[in-house]
């Protein structure tokens, strides 16, 4: 069992070569005028987080827990079945805080699809893509319509969850396993209760004015959220 994160994620040395650092570094001064990316490199850098949307939202507000998905609900996404954290039985999350910010910033363009909802597979069609999200828009062509919120919650304290952990591990000498986001997910194999959450962010994007609305919310005045 992998219950403590890999202390190599601290070393981008350990994972890229000289030229895919210089690369990456390249890419950290790109991102500094990314709209999401200061929310991640501050924020999200403490603790780990999962990220819902709407329907996904009603049922911890309901469970007051993020419940491992155990099959009894529709995935959020097409691949979902085939990803470890669902073999796993654990409650998917992103760990922002024990990989080096090289590492963080070479996962940045998959990771970015996964907490806007849209993971957006090169082999999906364009209508596949927006029914594999939980974005509803009024408007077919998505001019101007804000995109329904993604909740983002924190837990900046793991010793408050009751665990077990699993963390990402590379396979053999450097090789990444295809079934999650490389050295950025974990998982929790237990539920999460809510209240030992530290925020919850609610983003909300707008589709052609590539607008972001970023807002956190205490738990105790997160609960009065929804899809408004």
């Amino acid at each position: 069992m992998n219950d403590t994160p890999c202390e190599r994620l601290r070393d981008p040395h350990a994972f890229l070569d000289a030229e895919e650092l210089g690369h990456v570094h390249a890419t950290i001064e790109d991102l500094k005028r990314d709209r999401l990316w200061p929310n991640v490199s501050s924020v999200l850098r403490h603790g780990v987080f999962h990220v819902t949307g709407v329907k996904g939202w009603a049922g911890i507000k309901e469970a007051g827990s993020i419940l491992p998905n155990d099959g009894g609900r529709t995935p959020m996404f097409e691949k979902s079945p085939r990803c470890r954290g669902w073999s796993l039985g654990g409650v998917c999350l992103f760990d922002f805080e024990s990989p080096c910010i090289e590492l963080v910033a070479k996962q940045w363009e998959l990771a970015a699809r996964y907490i806007t909802l849209h993971p957006g597979e090169p082999d999906l069609t364009e209508e596949e893509r927006v029914q594999n999200t939980i974005r509803t828009f009024s408007d077919p062509d998505y001019a101007g319509v804000p995109y329904r919120p993604v909740f983002i919650v924190q837990f900046e304290d793991r010793d408050a969850l009751p665990g077990p952990w699993e963390y990402w591990r590379s396979v053999g000498d450097g090789v990444c396993p295809n079934d999650c986001v490389p050295y950025v997910e974990c998982w929790h194999k237990a539920p999460m209760p809510l209240s030992a959450a530290t925020a919850v962010h609610v983003l909300r994007q707008s589709a052609k004015q590539r607008e972001e609305r970023w807002r956190t919310y205490g738990v105790d005045e997160s609960l009065t959220l929804d899809a408004a």
